[in-house]
């Protein structure tokens, strides 16, 4: 067998292919005996180390009647490997403690057409202030019971700086994302 291609000098391998071979030899008292002999081929790169595995595959069942399956099965079955997804995987919102209160610092007041204020509420939580940390659509009414301010502060869009606990429970309702909204439970003054 000529020398393999690509072998020179190597130290660390960039491509290495591996395989097994199987075949039937016999001992000194003439038994035979099934034999599996793992073959490892080392080149300068992928490509190379693969020809260099064939030939010697080739030598190996021409030579020594050596072949990359058993004699007494079917050749081998090479499995496909996991597809890698190409999307990230949506993951689960992470549950919600029953009552799970935040402090708010800023409302944002926006009336609606129907009867309704829009609430922003921003939190000191680092990381969650720049946007609203929840939002809540009570009636006029029930602005004015939550918050103890007058209802005129209801009446015309405007931000206004606080210092309350506020707390929430997830809704059974979820929104375009498919997490849940939040529902106020309690507003306490500080």
């Amino acid at each position: 067998m000529d020398k393999l291609q690509g072998t020179e000098g190597l130290q660390e391998a960039a491509g290495i292919a591996w395989a097994e071979v199987h075949g039937n030899f016999a001992d000194n008292n003439g038994d035979v005996h099934p034999v599996k002999i793992n073959l490892t081929s080392r080149a300068d790169d992928p490509m190379l180390a693969l020809a260099n595995l064939m030939a010697t595959i080739e030598f190996a069942g021409k030579e020594y009647g050596l072949y990359p399956w058993a004699a007494s099965s079917k050749p081998a079955v090479v499995e496909a490997l996991p597809k890698v997804a190409t999307t990230v995987a949506p993951v689960a919102p992470k549950p919600v403690t029953v009552g799970e209160t935040f402090h708010a610092v800023k409302v944002a007041v926006t009336p609606q057409d129907n009867g309704r204020v829009k609430l922003d509420f921003y939190t000191d939580i680092v990381g969650k202030a720049k946007f609203p940390y929840l939002t809540a659509y009570p009636l006029g009414d029930e602005a004015v019971t939550w918050l103890g301010w007058d209802y005129s502060n209801f009446e015309k869009p405007g931000e206004f700086t606080m210092n309350h606990n506020i707390t929430w429970v997830p809704s059974q309702k979820l929104n375009s994302k498919g997490n849940p909204y939040k529902n106020v439970t309690k507003i306490e003054a500080l």
